[in-house]
C-alpha cells in the first residue's frame, strides 16, 4: 500500500491509503481509497488523475470528511467611557467592563479564569451580583456567574460550574475603578487583564492579554454638552446618505475626536481626531450604518490629550440606494490578524451612476456615494474607480462627462478638470503625481492606424497640470509601441481591432521620472518623458518595430528563475509555456510599486499562454526588474492555488499594505460565490500567504467591483 496526501478545500491535509487495481472493462489502473482512522471516505464518479509523470490513471472521486476538533480561543477586551481621572474625581468610582470573547467558532469546555491586575494609583472593585454597568448606554453584566478572589497583585475571576461561552459569543463582567487620594497629577498606569492559560479548553495564548492606560490628570472633569438636532445634518448635500455634517460650539479650546460605535466591537469603530483646534467646530461624520440608530461619541481634546468636553449623539439613517450588491458575505476571521481600515469598493454592481462604498471587516457598508440626483454625475462611469488624494479628498474620472472630479467626504464637488476641452477623452484611470498633477489614460478623437483611416482607442496617456488645468505631456503609444501586434487580441476573439492596446492602468515612478502603463492585450511598458521605451514586461512572442523603426525586442525583459539564473526554455520566454517559478502577466490590471521597488500587479490570466483553453486562474504577483540588465524575476505570487475560485477575466486589483505586510487580492468579475457571482476581497499575509479575511460580493450583473482598496476612513 502506498501512503499519499490529498489537500481539502479547507486546506486540511489528511493521509489515507491508496490501492491500485485494474479496471476489467477499460484495462487501466483504478485507484481505490481506504480511510485512515481520522477520515471517512465516500466513493463516487470516476475522475482522471496522474499517478506519475508517465502513466495516467483513473481514480474514484473521493470525498473526505474530517473529524478534526476545533479548539476554542478566548480573548479579552476592556471598555471604559473615559480613561482620564481628574483630581476632582478622586474617590469617585467609574465603571468599566471586561469582556471575554470566544473567537475560534468553538464553545468553551471547563472552567474559565482571568485576572485583573491591581494598580497602586487606582482602586479596582467589583460586585458579586449581576447588574447594569454604567458604561454607555448601560450594559448588563454577568457577575453572578463568576467567583472572585484576590491576592496582593491581582483579582482572579473564575466561572462557576456550568458556565460556558458559546462559539463566537462572549461574557461581560463589570468592575469599578477609582483614583486614590494623594495620587499626583499626570500619573499613568496600565490596567491589564489576562486570561489564564488553558481556560475553557483553549490552547492559543497569543491574544490572552488586554489593557488600557488610565491617567490621573489635573484637568477638571469633562464638560458635558448637548448638540441640538438641527445642528446634525444627515446627508447635507444629498449625495452621501451614510454621512452627516455636525456643527457645535463649546467653551473649551480643543480639537474634535469622534467615535462611531461599531456593531462588532472595536474593529468596526470609526474614529478620528480632527485638526480643528478652536471653540466652533464643523465636522464631516462618516462611518454610519444604513437604516440604523448610530451612536457617536464626540469629545473635545486639549493639546495634552485630555478630554475637555464630551457629548453623545444618535444619528438615525435610512435605507441604502437600490444600486447595491445583492449580497456581501464575510467569512469567519481572526480580528487580531486583520489590518486596520475600511475597504473602499469601486462598485460596479449596476449601471450608471456607479456607487462606490466603504465596507468594514464584517462586510457592513459604512459610507456610500449616491449621485442619482446630481446634475452632472447622475450617469457617472468611473471605470477603474475612486481613489484618495493626498489632501484627503477623493477623486475619479468620468467617461460620460469627460472630466476629472475632486470631491469631499460628503460627496460635494470641490473641483473638476474638463478632459474633452483639452482634445482628449477619459477612460479607465487617473493617478496623482507627487507634485499634484494628474496622469490619465486617454483616448484621442481621430486617432488612427498607419493607414490614416482605421480608428484606434485607449492608446494615449496625458499629464494634466492640476493648477493651470492644461496639458503638460502627451504619450502616443502608437509611436512607442507596435499597434499591429495581435498575439493576444486574436486568440481572445472579442477585442475590437481599434482597441489594440487597451490601456487600463498607469503608475508614476518617482525613482526615475517615468510612467508605467498597463495595456491589457500587450503587457506593461515603462516610458520616459520623451515617450521612449525603457522596458517591456510581456511574453516575447510577436514583437517587431514601432513607428520610429525601433526594434522593440531590445526592450523585452528576460526572465530569471528563483535562483537568479536566466531561463533558457524557449517556450517560457515566448509565453507558450510556464516555469515552476516564473509566469508572464496576462490581461493584467492595476500596477503598483512595493516599498522595495518590486512591481505588484493583478495578473488576470485570460488567454494564458496565448491559449483560450488554458487553465483559468488569476494571481496577485510581484516582479523584480533590473532596468540595466533588462531582467525580470518573479518574487511573490498568490492565486494560482485558488484556481477558478478566484479567477477574474477582466478588471480587478491588487494592493500592498506596508504597515501590516498584507496584500489585498481583489478578483472583481464573475467570481463564483456561495450567494451568486461578483468579486472577492481577500486579505493575505504576504510572508505566510495565509488568508486573514475574505469577503464575497455578489451582484445581478456579476460585476463585484473594478478596484477594492483598504484605507483609513479619514485621511
Amino acid at each position: 500500500m502506498k501512503k499519499q496526501l490529498f489537500k481539502l478545500n479547507a486546506c486540511l491535509l489528511i493521509a489515507f491509503s491508496v490501492g491500485i487495481q485494474m479496471d476489467s472493462k477499460a484495462g487501466i489502473p483504478v485507484v481505490k481509497a481506504k480511510a485512515d482512522e481520522h477520515a471517512s471516505l465516500v466513493l463516487s464518479e470516476k475522475v482522471t488523475r496522474v499517478a506519475d509523470k508517465d502513466h495516467p490513471v483513473k481514480m474514484d472521486k473521493v470525498t473526505l470528511r474530517s473529524n478534526k476538533v476545533i479548539i476554542p480561543n478566548l480573548s479579552p477586551t476592556v471598555l471604559m467611557d473615559d480613561l482620564n481621572f481628574s483630581s476632582a474625581a478622586t474617590n469617585v468610582p467609574r465603571d468599566f467592563l471586561v469582556t471575554i470573547n470566544e473567537t475560534n467558532n468553538s464553545s468553551t469546555a471547563g472552567l474559565i479564569s482571568f485576572r485583573v491586575f491591581k494598580l497602586s494609583a487606582f482602586t479596582i472593585t467589583y460586585s458579586t451580583t449581576s447588574g447594569t454597568s454604567n458604561v454607555y448606554p448601560g450594559v448588563a453584566n454577568s457577575n453572578s456567574d463568576w467567583d472572585f478572589s484576590e491576592t496582593n497583585s491581582y483579582i482572579t475571576v473564575t466561572s462557576k460550574t456550568g458556565l460556558m461561552i458559546e462559539a463566537n459569543s462572549n461574557k461581560v463582567v463589570g468592575f469599578s475603578i477609582t483614583r486614590r487620594t494623594g495620587v499626583p497629577d499626570h500619573t499613568q498606569q496600565n490596567m491589564t487583564v489576562s486570561v489564564v492559560a488553558n481556560s475553557g479548553g483553549e490552547q492559543d495564548v497569543s491574544d490572552n492579554i488586554a489593557g488600557a492606560k488610565v491617567n490621573a490628570t489635573n484637568t477638571p472633569s469633562p464638560l458635558a454638552f448637548t448638540i441640538a438636532a438641527d445642528s446634525i445634518k444627515l446627508n447635507p448635500y444629498g449625495y452621501s446618505p451614510l454621512s452627516a455634517l455636525v456643527n457645535f460650539s463649546v467653551s473649551a479650546l480643543g480639537k474634535t475626536f469622534i467615535s462611531v460605535r461599531g456593531k462588532h466591537g472595536k474593529i468596526t469603530y470609526v474614529e478620528h481626531l480632527f485638526n480643528d483646534n478652536g471653540l466652533r467646530h464643523s465636522i464631516p461624520l462618516i462611518g454610519l450604518y444604513a437604516n440604523y440608530a448610530n451612536t457617536v461619541d464626540i469629545r473635545v481634546i486639549s493639546a495634552s490629550g485630555d478630554t475637555l468636553a464630551k457629548s453623545t449623539i444618535i444619528v438615525q439613517t435610512g435605507d441604502l440606494p437600490p444600486s447595491m450588491p445583492t449580497s456581501i458575505v464575510a467569512a469567519p476571521f481572526d480580528e487580531s490578524k486583520v489590518a486596520p481600515g475600511l475597504i473602499l469598493v469601486s462598485n460596479y454592481s449596476v449601471g450608471a451612476p456607479h456607487t462606490p462604498f466603504f465596507m468594514d471587516a464584517y462586510g457592513e457598508i459604512r459610507w456610500i456615494l449616491d449621485y442619482r440626483s446630481h446634475p452632472q454625475l447622475n450617469t457617472l462611469n468611473y471605470e477603474d474607480g475612486i481613489s484618495r488624494l493626498r489632501n484627503g479628498n477623493f477623486f475619479f474620472g468620468d467617461s460620460r462627462t469627460q472630466a476629472i472630479y475632486e470631491i469631499d467626504l460628503l460627496g460635494k464637488v470641490i473641483n473638476s478638470w474638463n478632459v474633452s476641452a483639452m482634445g482628449y477623452t477619459f477612460h479607465h484611470e487617473v493617478r496623482e503625481k507627487p507634485n499634484g498633477n494628474f496622469i490619465v489614460t486617454a483616448n484621442k478623437p481621430g486617432s488612427t492606424y498607419k493607414d490614416g483611416v482605421s480608428p484606434t482607442v485607449e492608446d494615449f496617456v496625458i499629464e494634466i497640470d492640476r493648477q493651470s488645468g492644461s496639458l503638460s505631456t502627451v504619450w502616443d503609444l502608437k509611436e512607442s509601441l507596435d499597434e499591429t501586434r495581435t498575439n493576444l487580441t486574436t486568440p481572445d476573439g472579442v477585442q475590437p481591432a481599434s482597441d489594440w492596446f487597451h490601456g487600463n492602468a498607469v503608475e508614476y515612478d518617482s525613482t526615475d521620472n517615468t510612467i508605467m502603463v498597463s495595456g491589457r492585450t500587450q503587457g506593461v511598458v515603462k516610458l520616459d518623458y520623451t515617450n521612449h521605451v525603457k522596458w517591456i514586461l510581456s511574453a516575447h512572442s510577436g514583437w517587431t518595430t514601432n513607428r520610429r523603426g525601433e526594434d522593440l525586442n531590445q526592450f523585452l525583459l528576460k526572465p530569471l528563475d528563483a535562483t537568479g539564473n536566466l531561463i533558457t526554455d524557449a517556450g517560457v520566454i515566448a509565453g507558450t509555456a510556464v516555469a515552476p517559478d516564473f509566469e508572464w502577466n496576462w490581461y493584467q490590471h492595476n500596477i503598483t510599486q512595493l516599498p522595495n521597488g518590486d512591481k505588484l500587479i493583478f495578473d488576470n490570466g485570460s488567454v494564458r499562454e496565448f491559449n483560450p483553453s488554458a487553465a483559468k486562474y488569476s494571481r496577485s504577483v510581484s516582479y523584480r526588474i533590473d532596468p540595466v540588465n533588462l531582467t525580470v524575476q518573479q518574487t511573490w505570487t498568490y492565486g494560482k492555488e485558488r484556481g477558478i475560485d478566484t479567477y477574474s477575466k477582466v478588471i480587478s486589483s491588487a494592493q500592498f499594505l506596508p504597515t501590516s505586510n498584507h496584500v489585498v487580492f481583489g478578483p472583481g468579475y464573475q467570481v463564483v460565490n456561495t450567494t451568486g457571482q461578483g468579486g472577492k476581497v481577500v486579505e493575505i499575509d504576504f510572508a505566510t500567504k495565509q488568508v486573514v479575511s475574505e469577503i464575497s460580493i455578489s451582484s445581478t450583473n456579476q460585476f463585484g467591483f473594478h478596484r477594492s482598496k483598504k484605507i483609513s476612513a479619514y485621511p
